[in-house]
């Protein structure tokens, strides 16, 4: 069967109850990463300002968008 013609497993679920619930069914499905590869954020260097300012506009941008599309 072609990709295009078989849902993805999980499909309804996002988009019917959105993604934070289709992330907790499949955590179990997923081997729990060891903590010692995780960094610390302490450790994190810091994200330039340039970034961080670009990012500020991405994320007002798609929850403006996202109010637009409640109001609709």
């Amino acid at each position: 069967m072609a990709a295009a013609l078989c849902p993805a497993p999980g499909l309804a679920l996002f988009l019917r109850k959105g993604m934070v619930t289709w992330m907790r069914a499949w955590s179990p499905c997923v081997p729990n990463a060891a903590t010692e590869t995780v960094p610390r954020p302490d450790t994190l260097p810091p994200c330039p300002l340039d970034v961080r300012t670009q990012l500020a506009g991405i994320l007002a941008g798609m929850i403006l968008d996202q109010q637009l599309e409640i109001t609709r």
